[in-house]
C-alpha cells in the first residue's frame, strides 16, 4: 500500500520533484539545475569543478538530493561574485577614460 510519504522518495517519479523532510526542501539533480538555470550537462561539469563549489548531495533512500538552502547559497555567492566583477570592471573603465 502506497502512503503519501512513500511517493516522495520514489526514484521513478520525475527527477525535478521536490522532497520536504525535516523542514528542509530537497531537490533532485535536475531540479537543482533548473533552479540554477543551467542544463544538466552544465550541472555535471560544475559538480566536477571545485571552483564552482557545487553542493554535495544528501542521500535519501539511496537517491542523491540537494538541499535547497545549499543551492540558494550557491546562487547568492554567484550573484555576489558577479557584482564584484562588475564593480571592478566599472572602476577599471573609469581609470582608462581618465
Amino acid at each position: 500500500m502506497n502512503t503519501d510519504k512513500d511517493h516522495l522518495s520514489d526514484p521513478n517519479l520525475p527527477t525535478a520533484i521536490m522532497i520536504v523532510k525535516s523542514n528542509e526542501l530537497y531537490l533532485s539533480f535536475k531540479g537543482a539545475c533548473q533552479k540554477l538555470s543551467i542544463s544538466t550537462s552544465t550541472g555535471r561539469l560544475w559538480r566536477n569543478d571545485e571552483e564552482k563549489q557545487f553542493p554535495e548531495p544528501v542521500v535519501i533512500n539511496g537517491v542523491n538530493r540537494y538541499r535547497d538552502s545549499d543551492i540558494e547559497k550557491m546562487i547568492a555567492d554567484q550573484n555576489k561574485d558577479t557584482e564584484e566583477k562588475s564593480i571592478i570592471n566599472k572602476s577599471s573603465n573609469l581609470k582608462k577614460k581618465a
